[in-house]
């Protein structure tokens, strides 16, 4: 009976995200290819079948492109050995990375190998004993890069910096100092318009109605012009947007940033944070619309809504009506 040397066909993982912090370079994808292939070369039972790539992915989840279809092709048994440079490539999420080590990979017949951390789980070894404790301090430091994050992210918020990838509607980045707003002088003239009608009366839907009708640029359609954004349904006004317009205090000159949060570094989920928790820089830009225009738009038992020049038929009419207009 002959002993017919199994041959593996290799996965071969490679990540980089700013979970690396300061290791980017070493942790590089070009650095983690010439190991796993040199590797590769020194064992002739092995032959690389792809690589799958995730750069720019954190290790905190394995939400990730490239990991998926790699999952799909050992799906599809095209790959029996995955390699990674080290335990911090495969994931830092220790749960998830070690259910993958001791269940997924084992349940269909997947030899994975650490090489720096010397792990090979189809082997008994004091490394692999150690895994999970790696694991943890894998995890430990996504999260303390992500707080290191965090905070940067607040302290630059804090100063005014404005770090969205977006404009509010009616201003544009300062070429020259991105995280700075200037006015766009077009788009302002329709913040200006949009404030002035709700001073007047207008309800939101009246002023749609009212932007609309007079073929007033939307904020989609400058983005389109820029290049930044391609929308279905550009063209029309929506009650949301005049809405967000007219409750943003960036139109006074402030800096309003710090609205959501995430739930957790795990995940890209987020959610909203209280108002009072708002982060409010004052004077960091030129102001669209005064202090006195923006109090008076929302004080609506002062400024109520106009009413339609043409009359309604209600069926009710004769058995019930509004005790304030009759």
């Amino acid at each position: 009976m002959s002993n017919k040397q199994v041959v593996y066909n290799v996965a071969m993982y490679l990540r980089l995200s700013k979970d690396d912090g300061d290791n980017i370079e070493s942790e590089s994808i070009t650095n983690q290819r010439k190991i796993i292939k040199e590797y590769i070369d020194k064992h002739e039972d092995m032959k690389l079948y792809n690589e799958y790539i995730d750069d720019g992915y954190s290790g905190a989840n394995f939400d990730r492109p490239a990991f998926k279809n790699m999952l799909n092709d050992i799906e599809k048994k095209n790959v029996n050995m995955v390699i990674t440079k080290n335990l911090a490539r495969l994931g830092r999420n220790y749960i998830e990375a070690g259910t993958y080590i001791e269940k997924y990979f084992p349940d269909h017949r997947v030899r994975y190998i650490a090489i720096l951390d010397r792990v090979d789980n189809f082997k008994d070894s004091v490394s692999n004993d150690f895994i999970p404790l790696k694991s943890v301090f894998n995890e430990k430091h996504c999260r303390d890069t992500s707080i290191a994050i965090k905070r940067t992210k607040r302290r630059r918020m804090q100063e005014g910096y404005y770090a969205c990838n977006t404009a509010p509607f009616g201003y544009k980045k300062d070429p020259e100092n991105p995280g700075k707003l200037i006015v766009d002088v077009e788009a302002s003239k329709t913040v200006k318009k949009i404030f002035a009608l709700k001073e007047k009366g207008y309800t939101t839907p009246q002023i749609v109605k009212y932007l609309d009708k007079n073929h007033y640029k939307t904020p989609a359609e400058y983005l389109n012009i820029r290049g930044q954004e391609h929308l279905a349904n550009k063209e029309i006004w929506k009650r949301s947007a005049v809405t967000r317009i007219l409750g943003n205090k960036v139109y006074l000159g402030h800096c309003v940033r710090g609205k959501t949060q995430k739930i957790s570094y795990k995940t890209k989920d987020k959610i909203n944070v209280k108002r009072k928790d708002f982060i409010i820089t004052y004077n960091t830009h030129e102001a669209i619309i005064s202090e006195e225009t923006f109090n008076k738009v929302h004080n609506t038992k002062k400024y109520g809504s106009i009413r339609e020049n043409h009359k309604t038929y209600y069926l009710f009419k004769d058995f019930i009506y509004c005790k304030n207009c009759g």
